[in-house]
């Protein structure tokens, strides 16, 4: 593969014979004071003898292109007395090749040669990688819907909780290992679960909440270990909650709002009631105010100002404004105005570049349908922008947000009576733009991007309700 040249002043690259005319050179006498002769005989200004001015020969890799999650082998010939290859910042010998990967995006790689009392030489080698757009599948199934996956700090991916059939809820931890390609049982619930909510917190522990659980206070909260599997009781919510959303905040907290909420036999109702779980105490606090507007399948994203970014979701007030932001530092919701409708059960995914996709979702009022809107949310501004639409609408979509800014998109509901096979890649300056189908329809699934690059994708139903037992992955 060729390489460019990162060229400094020009001595940089002249042959070990040459004068070092610009700095890099070894320590010369300091400049005579003015109007004093010139040392009779001035020290040398050429670096040691034995110090060949450095200088890239050759810098390529093995492959012109590389598929996501493969590896790649960097060789590099060079005039120098050492070499680094950066980002990795490993030593390299001239001649010498290093395999690197898995490689989990574009990649560029930066050589330096030096030699003391001479100025470093560069070369930048850029590697595609891309994917290979098929599935791998898994030879053991897994019937799983209505759980929740999360990538550990280990790169293994925890699927919690869920419905697994027989007429109850679930209360295992399984473990995906992507060394071994495997899933097993790792751990226990408390209660069985089916759409918790799952929320990281630092030093490895995740908080459960909500969702319909068997036999126990549908209120509970539990504390999942992610290395060992036990699970804790976590203290007790306010109120029940499904279909709600959390979000955690500085300091180990976490914010829980909305959702629908019934209680000592009373009807459902969409809440706007918020609280947050505090970690020293183990206990959920009631915040004096709520949510602007009730919400249920709604988002929330965290945003690089601290701040949580609270969209859609189905409510009574038919004036809900289509997203309100949360200030952990006050406490306090407000509302974004927008005047765009209201969407649920729609994807929130942030970009490297801090900005907020929201993609899919239902739109309508007593018969929503699967939306093909996309929208961006820009913090800077507070605004949101409406974006080229996805291929085909998409409502409960799960989806993967890789480097580029571009998104993953797979499965979902297309239309009132329709789970979708189908999946996407979706490009903001373009839409959405056709993937390999999935194996069966999938709704309720989960979308687990790994630490490869590739995409762990992980039960789901049909719209009859059968569950598809094939665990793809996506490279």
């Amino acid at each position: 593969m060729p390489f460019r040249r990162l060229r400094g002043p020009a001595c940089a690259l002249l042959v070990a014979a040459a004068l070092s005319a610009c700095g890099g050179g070894g320590a010369g006498s300091p400049a005579p004071e003015p109007n004093q002769p010139p040392p009779t005989n001035p020290p040398p200004t050429n670096p040691p003898p034995g110090n060949p001015a450095p200088r890239v020969l050759s810098f390529q890799a093995d492959r012109s292109e590389v598929f996501v999650g493969g590896s790649v082998l960097l060789k590099a010939e060079f005039e120098g007395q050492y070499g680094r290859l950066d980002p990795e910042g490993s030593a390299l010998q001239s001649g010498q090749s290093l395999r690197v990967g898995p490689l989990d995006r574009e990649r560029e790689f930066r050589l330096v040669v030096g030699s003391a009392g001479r100025q470093d030489a560069e070369a930048v080698l850029r590697v595609p990688v891309r994917f290979r757009d098929r599935y791998v599948n898994l030879p053991q199934p897994l019937h799983l819907s209505q759980h929740a996956a999360l990538l550990a700090d280990d790169g293994s991916v925890l699927l919690i909780g869920g419905s697994r059939g027989g007429g109850a809820l679930s209360d295992r931890v399984d473990r995906y290992d992507p060394q071994s390609g495997s899933i097993l049982p790792f751990g226990q619930l408390l209660s069985g679960r089916a759409a918790p909510v799952a929320t990281r917190l630092p030093q490895g522990q995740i908080l459960i909440t909500g969702g319909f659980l068997s036999g126990a206070d549908w209120r509970a909260a539990e504390l999942l270990d992610e290395r060992t599997g036990q699970s804790q009781p976590a203290g007790t919510m306010s109120t029940p909650r499904t279909d709600h959303a959390a979000a955690p905040l500085p300091g180990g907290r976490v914010l829980v709002a909305g959702g629908v909420v019934s209680y000592g036999g009373s009807a459902p109702a969409i809440s706007a009631t918020a609280e947050i779980w505090e970690p020293a105490t183990r206990s959920f606090r009631r915040l004096a105010t709520g949510l602007h507007s009730a919400r249920t399948g709604h988002t929330m994203t965290v945003l690089a100002n601290g701040k949580i970014l609270i969209v859609g979701g189905h409510s009574d007030n038919p004036a809900a404004p289509l997203a309100e932001l949360f200030d952990p530092a006050t406490e306090r919701f407000t509302p974004v105005e927008s005047g765009l409708p209201l969407r649920s059960q729609h994807a929130a995914l942030m970009g490297p570049d801090g900005r907020v996709l929201i993609l899919g979702g239902e739109l309508g009022g007593e018969n929503p349908q699967p939306s093909a809107s996309v929208l961006r949310f820009d913090p800077a501004s507070g605004h949101f922008a409406e974006l080229p639409p996805l291929r085909q609408p998409r409502s409960q979509v799960r989806g993967a947000m890789l480097p580029s800014g571009q998104v993953l998109l797979f499965g979902g509901q297309t239309a009132a009576n329709s789970h979708a096979w189908s999946a996407e890649r979706y490009d903001p300056a373009q839409g959405g733009q056709a993937l390999a189908d999935l194996a069966g329809e999938r709704a309720g699934h989960s979308v687990t991007r790994l630490r490869s690059g590739r995409v762990l994708v992980v039960g789901g139903e049909s719209l009859q309700g059968q569950f598809n037992a094939t665990v793809q992955i996506y490279e």
